[in-house]
C-alpha cells in the first residue's frame, strides 16, 4: 500500500497521518480519509440520490396512469351525460355553460344555460331529449376524446324598423344578421328567454320585455311580436282653410302634417305607453289636445277645435245669449241680441217673432243652459257648432188671458262665427234638434230673471 501525503493547508507543510496539528504552525489539521474510506462513502451517497430519483419517477408515472385513467373516464360519452344530467337537475347554469354547445361546437353563455334550465323546468326532460346529441367534440391534451352535448340551433327574427332599437335575450347580447326590415338572432340554444328591446330614438327611450320560447325542432325562425312599429297619423276633421298649421308632438319632437297626414315616423311602442298631441292654429289661436295614447300604427285623430280659454268665452256668451233669447220674444225686439250676426237676427225674426201677434205675448226666464263640448266641430262654411239645451221656464199668453208659466227646454244647435277684427263669438244660426244623443258636459245656472213684454225695457 503507498504512503498517503498530508499537507497542512494553512502553511504547506508536510505532516504526518496521524498529526492534529501541524508542527510548523500550530494549525489544527483537518481529519484524515484515505482513499478507501472516500470510495467507500462515495459510493454509498450514489446510491441514495439514484433511490430517490427512481423513486421520483416511480410516482411520475404513477401520477400520469392514474391521471389517464381518469380523464379517460371523465371525458367520456358516459361521463359527460351524467355530468350534464346532473347540472341540469341541480339547475347549475355554470357547469351546463361547459358541457352545452351549439350545433358549431361554440360555447354558449350563462343566460342560455338559464335559457335551457328554464325549459326543461317547464315541459321535462324527456321534452328537451329532441333538442340535443352528444357527440365527439375536440382531444384534451390532443390524447383523450372529449364529449359535448350539442343543441339544436334555435333562430327569432324581428320584423320591422330596428333603427334604435337594441333587443337582449336574458339581458345578453346575441348575434344578429340584417335583411332590409327583418333581423334574424341567432344561433341560440333551446329555451324560455326573456326579450328586452331598449328603444332609444327621437320619439322616446324606455325599455319593453317580451316572453320568448324558442323551442323549434325543424329549425323555424320564431318571431319576435312585439308592439313596435313605425306609424303614421291622419286628422279626420282636417280643414285645409281653418287650420293654417298643425303637426303633432311626440317626446317633444315635431312631426308636420300635410294635408291631414304626418310623415311616417318611429319606431315606437304601440302599446298605450308612446302618447302624441295634436296642435293646431286657428284664426282665435294655438289649440293643443290632450294626450292621445298611441297602440296602432295608423292613427286617426280629431284635431281639438277649441282651448280650453276660447271654450270659456263661448259658454260665457252663450248663457248671456240665452238671457237675450228670452228678453228679446219678451219685447218683441231684435236689439237685446248683442252678440248675434245679421243672419241670426234674420232666422229669429222668423222663427220666433213671426208667430207673436199683436196680441199674443210672451214671458220667459232663463234656468240653466247645458252644453255638449265633445259635439263641437267646424261646418262647412268654417262656423263652428255646439250643441245646446236651454231650460226656460215661460209661458205664451194672450193679451187677455193670465200667463201660466211651465218648464220648456229647446235642444239647439247652433253655428258660432269668429270675428277676427273684435276677437269675438258671435251666434250665427241655430237649428232645433228633434232627436239628439248628445249628452251634456257642463251646466251653467241661468239668472232666473223673468222678462216679460212690459218689464226689463
Amino acid at each position: 500500500m503507498s504512503t498517503m501525503k498530508r499537507f497542512c493547508q494553512e502553511c504547506g507543510h508536510e505532516s504526518s497521518i496521524d498529526d492534529l496539528i501541524c508542527i510548523n504552525c500550530g494549525k489544527k489539521l483537518p481529519e484524515f480519509q484515505n482513499k478507501e474510506s472516500l470510495n467507500k462513502v462515495t459510493k454509498k451517497n450514489w446510491t441514495k440520490k439514484k433511490k430517490i430519483t427512481f423513486s421520483i419517477i416511480g410516482i411520475l408515472i404513477l401520477l400520469i396512469v392514474c391521471s389517464s385513467i381518469f380523464t379517460s373516464s371523465y371525458f367520456s360519452e358516459q361521463s359527460t351525460m351524467e355530468r350534464f344530467n346532473e347540472a341540469l337537475s341541480n339547475k347549475d347554469s355554470k357547469k351546463l355553460a361547459n358541457i352545452l354547445v351549439h350545433e358549431d361546437g361554440s360555447s354558449i353563455n350563462l343566460q342560455e344555460a338559464e335559457a335551457f334550465i328554464d325549459l326543461e323546468k317547464e315541459f321535462g326532460k324527456e321534452y328537451i331529449e329532441d333538442f340535443i346529441s352528444i357527440q365527439p367534440s375536440e382531444k384534451f391534451l390532443g390524447l383523450f376524446q372529449t364529449f359535448k352535448v350539442y343543441a339544436i340551433n334555435q333562430y327569432a327574427y324581428f320584423n320591422g324598423s330596428s333603427e334604435g332599437i337594441e333587443f337582449k335575450f336574458n339581458n345578453q347580447s346575441a348575434k344578429e344578421e340584417k335583411f332590409e326590415d327583418n333581423i334574424i338572432f341567432g344561433p341560440l340554444v333551446p329555451g324560455n328567454y326573456t326579450v328586452s328591446l331598449n328603444l332609444n330614438n327621437d320619439f322616446g327611450n324606455a325599455t319593453l320585455e317580451q316572453e320568448l320560447s324558442l323551442n323549434s325542432k325543424s329549425y323555424d325562425q320564431i318571431e319576435i311580436e312585439v308592439p313596435i312599429s313605425e306609424a303614421t297619423i291622419y286628422i279626420d276633421n282636417f280643414n285645409e282653410e281653418m287650420m293654417s298649421d298643425i303637426y303633432v308632438l311626440i317626446n317633444n319632437q315635431k312631426v308636420p302634417l300635410t294635408d291631414g297626414e304626418s310623415e311616417t315616423f318611429g319606431p315606437i311602442f304601440l302599446n298605450g305607453s308612446t302618447t302624441a298631441t295634436l296642435v293646431a292654429q286657428y284664426p282665435w289661436g294655438e289649440v293643443r289636445s290632450e294626450e292621445y295614447k298611441l297602440e296602432d300604427s295608423s292613427v286617426a285623430l280629431n284635431a281639438p277645435i277649441l282651448s280650453e280659454e276660447e271654450y270659456t268665452k263661448i259658454s260665457t256668451m252663450l248663457l248671456d245669449f240665452g238671457e237675450q233669447f228670452a228678453h228679446a220674444k219678451a219685447s218683441k225686439d231684435l236689439s237685446k241680441f248683442n252678440q248675434v250676426t245679421n243672419n241670426f237676427k234674420e232666422e229669429f225674426e222668423y222663427d220666433a217673432l213671426s208667430y207673436l201677434s199683436e196680441d199674443s205675448f210672451y214671458t220667459g226666464q232663463l234656468d240653466k243652459l247645458e252644453l255638449d263640448r265633445n259635439s263641437i266641430y267646424l261646418t262647412n262654411d268654417n262656423n263652428v257648432s255646439i250643441d245646446s239645451t236651454y231650460y226656460y221656464t215661460e209661458a205664451l199668453y194672450f193679451s187677455d188671458e193670465k200667463p201660466e208659466t211651465e218648464s220648456v227646454d229647446y235642444d239647439l244647435t247652433l253655428s258660432l262665427l269668429y270675428n277676427k277684427e273684435t276677437k269675438n263669438w258671435l251666434v250665427d244660426s241655430y237649428d232645433y234638434l228633434f232627436w239628439s244623443n248628445s249628452e251634456p258636459t257642463d251646466t251653467f245656472e241661468g239668472s232666473k230673471t223673468l222678462y216679460s213684454p212690459n218689464k226689463n225695457d
